[in-house]
């Protein structure tokens, strides 16, 4: 049992360890720039909203109707 203990012990340790080094080497050698600005600079997706925010009624009047129908389906 202590050696099964030990070489997971052991084995977290080295986990941790990479895991913290390969953290440092994105920090250092990593994109300038947050992954999201990058995402929003691509070319636009087809089919989308060309006007921006133009849609976010939609998706909120889509949201509320789902969670009233959750409610109605799932009432105590």
């Amino acid at each position: 049992m202590g050696i099964g203990l030990g070489v997971v012990f052991s084995f977290l340790l080295i986990l941790v360890a990479i895991l913290v080094l390969m953290s440092r080497a994105v920090a250092r050698w990593g994109p300038a720039e947050p992954l999201a600005q990058s995402l929003t600079a691509t070319a636009p997706v087809p089919g989308a909203d060309p006007v921006p925010g133009a849609g976010h009624a939609r998706v909120i009047a889509a949201i509320t109707a789902a969670i009233h129908a959750y409610r109605r389906r799932h009432a105590a």
